[in-house]
Parts: C-alpha cells; sequence; structure tokens
C-alpha cells in the first residue's frame, strides 16, 4: 500500500495530506490511470515551535492514528 508511512509515528497533518494527495495524482498522471497535468507542491517553509517540555506532548496509552484538531504551531488553551 502506497502510503502507509506517509508522516512517520502515527500523526497525520493537514499539510502532508495535501502533499501525499498531490505526489499520489502527480503519480497516477505519470502512470496514465489519471488523466491531467501532474500538481505542483504547496510545501512552505515553516518555523519549527519551541516546546514547552512534556507539556507540549499528548501522551495515549493506546496504539492508533492520532489526528489532531489544531496545526502545527497554533495556539491552545487548557479546558
Amino acid at each position: 500500500m502506497i502510503g502507509t508511512q506517509m508522516a512517520g509515528g502515527r500523526i497525520v497533518r493537514s499539510e502532508v495530506l495535501s502533499i501525499y494527495n498531490c505526489r499520489v495524482q502527480s503519480m497516477m498522471s505519470h502512470l496514465e490511470i489519471l488523466l491531467g497535468e501532474k500538481q505542483s507542491s504547496t510545501v512552505t517553509k515553516e518555523k519549527l515551535p519551541k516546546l514547552p517540555g512534556t507539556e507540549g506532548f499528548v501522551f495515549t496509552l493506546i496504539e492508533d492514528v492520532f489526528e489532531p484538531f489544531y496545526e502545527l504551531g497554533e495556539k491552545v488553551f487548557a479546558g
């Protein structure tokens, strides 16, 4: 299966999905499975946020895919 480790660490971000979908469509166009032109990437250079130690992470006891409600670097508040 294509993309089983598309982002690694069982984390899916909307930016990663956008890049992944673009690349899959380009590959399918190249293989003449899809008609149309290859998509260009929308990758932008992003700043790495400073994390506040362990409070900047989410821990879980189960194994599954984690889909966050907020984008990386977006401000969130407890409660």
